[in-house]
């Protein structure tokens, strides 16, 4: 087991460095790409009993990098840090041969619900995570998981499914499998990360429906829906459901 997963990773990095040494002196590649995101929040605590208290809280910083190793390879690195420690969100190598036929690899989100798919950082509200309700599928941090995924867009419809290492989900050695499906019946949501709002940019009308299955034994599965029409003088109205 030790060999053959060692020549699988062998040849993935060989190929990806490859493939950079080739477009170096080949082609004019875009430049890298890095963006980041801040959350941070002022706490007012008042209790009945006690003195009050003020806080200024640093809830999380997430540093974004992307870009193009050759014409049709690209690779994603994602951190996030939430005060106390820095975890890796993405790290994933990405084969885009063109919109209907993407394979990914590495570490990111799975086939799951849109609010899995867009995050924290993407959503309609502020506590996207705070009200307690969990979508139950298994995850390493902030839903992604380790394993590799094709995804594809034909037009309005989006299809994704792939599998996924279960002993760093749960500690089951059984492969996790996941896909999804997801129909725009007004404008379409390109690319395979979502939002939780375009802020009037679309008119949405967007339905999915996916599932995990890990063995004979493990599996969910949900339907997501979300509508947003964008309204006179700017902006959006939405309506989210799951």
């Amino acid at each position: 087991m030790t060999k053959i997963r060692f020549g699988r990773e062998f040849s993935v990095a060989t190929v990806l460095a490859m493939a950079m040494c080739a477009s170096a002196g080949a082609q004019s590649l875009p430049p890298i790409s890095i963006g980041g995101g801040l959350q941070t929040s002022f706490v007012h605590t008042a209790p009945d009993e006690d003195e009050s208290t003020d806080a200024f809280v640093l809830n999380s910083i997430r540093l974004y990098l992307s870009g193009s190793a050759a014409e049709n390879i690209k690779i994603m690195f994602n951190t996030d840090y939430n005060g106390n420690e820095v975890n890796v969100l993405d790290a994933v190598g990405q084969f885009a041969f063109s919109p209907k036929a993407n394979i990914w690899f590495g570490r990111f989100l799975p086939p799951s619900d849109r609010a899995n798919l867009y995050g924290p950082y993407y959503s309609h509200h502020w506590a996207v995570y705070s009200d307690g309700v969990q979508d139950g599928y298994p995850f390493i941090f902030q839903g992604r998981a380790n394993g590799a995924m094709y995804w594809g867009q034909f037009g309005k419809v989006k299809v994704s499914g792939g599998a996924f290492d279960g002993t760093s989900l749960n500690g089951d050695d059984t492969l996790l499998t996941a896909g999804r499906v997801q129909v725009d019946f007004w404008d379409p949501e390109d690319g395979y990360y979502l939002n939780g709002t375009y802020y009037g940019d679309k008119n949405l009308l967007a339905i999915g429906a996916a599932g995990q299955v890990q063995g004979g034994d493990k599996s969910a599965y949900n339907v997501d829906f979300l509508m947003e029409r964008k309204v006179s003088g700017g902006g959006a109205f939405s309506v989210e459901a799951e």
